[in-house]
């Protein structure tokens, strides 16, 4: 019995595994792209009526692979915060790309955040540290202004590609 259970305790582990790694590296990312992974995931939101997720797609030229799964990464994590915590009824994500990178804005209007959690997170609570983390990385930076009326998160990633 012991081990039926202990098995079946794995078996959920893995599948929670192979989700949430679905979830940060959707296949869609690769064989169609940025824009339309991100269509993917704000259209899986479509069953809450609550928040509105909106894409605005202007780039011209797709990220290289790196980028996409950075960009991708931070704005799961922003869209996730938020879904859970900004009490919006829409989110715009928009995408723009230059000669020199990638930017990308996601604004929602909700009740924003108190500037110590950007400043200091509570411990299990470190999203917004490794969506800056995650830019820095990239060469780039990301940047988070809340107001009541609203937070916009705001990421630019250079087009140099990342050494490992």
């Amino acid at each position: 019995v012991q081990l039926e259970q202990l098995e079946y305790a794995v078996e959920g582990a893995v599948n929670r595994m192979r989700h949430l790694l679905f979830q940060l590296r959707p296949p869609s990312l690769e064989s169609a792209g940025l824009g339309a992974a991100l269509t993917e995931y704000l259209e899986a939101w479509a069953p809450d009526a609550q928040l509105h997720g909106v894409l605005d797609n202007r780039l011209t030229v797709e990220p290289t692979e790196v980028m996409r799964t950075t960009l991708f990464r931070i704005a799961y994590e922003a869209l996730s915060n938020v879904r859970k915590h900004a009490q919006a009824k829409t989110v715009t994500v928009t995408l723009e790309g230059g000669t020199l990178g990638v930017a990308m804005h996601i604004v929602d209007d909700g009740v924003g955040f108190n500037d110590s959690v950007v400043a200091g997170p509570a411990i299990g609570h470190l999203g917004l540290v490794s969506m800056r983390e995650s830019a820095e990385l990239a060469g780039g930076w990301c940047r988070i202004d809340s107001q009541p009326s609203g937070t916009t998160v705001a990421v630019w990633i250079p087009l140099l590609e990342l050494r490992p």
